[in-house]
This record gives structure tokens, sequence and C-alpha cells, in this order.
């Protein structure tokens, strides 16, 4: 005789997942909060256009690296920062 609850859930975790369920509200929430960042990430991208390192210097305005790789990298980035036109 073959045993379906082999594959299973012992600890029926299932049950609760109903409870993490995002309602409409959540998700605006969310989409709004990423369209912020995607502007942020927008505008530091075109103001460093003539960089050589562009995405390294906007992963760092935009906080994504770490305290000791980012001292020399926005020491460099913000000359360029202030000469460019604050347009895209």
């Amino acid at each position: 005789m073959a045993s379906f609850e082999n594959d299973s859930n012992p600890d029926n975790e299932w049950d609760d997942s109903w409870e993490t369920i995002w309602n409409e509200f959540d998700w605006e929430r969310y989409l709004s909060e990423e369209k912020s960042q995607v502007r942020k990430y927008q505008k530091f991208y075109n103001k460093l256009i003539r960089s050589q390192n562009r995405l390294d210097e906007v992963a760092l305005f935009m906080g994504w690296e770490t305290a000791s790789a980012s001292g020399e990298a926005i020491e460099a980035a913000e000359p360029a920062l202030e000469t460019l036109p604050d347009q895209p």
C-alpha cells in the first residue's frame, strides 16, 4: 500500500500562509516606494553621464555599497555632480 502522506507538511506551516498576503494598500505603498527609488536612480545615472565609473558611483549614492569602498568614489563623483546640469 502506498503512503501518500510522505510529501505532506508535518507542521502544517501552509495553514498560516494566508496571513502574509498583502492587501491592495500594501501593494500600492510598495509600488510607490519602488517608483521613487527608480526616479532617484535615474537622476544620479543621468547626472553622471560623463563618468567612467558611472554605475559604481550611482550605487554609492543609492547606498548599495559599503562605507569602506565608498570614500574614494564619492569624492571622485562629487565634482561630476556639481558641474553637470540638473536635467535628465
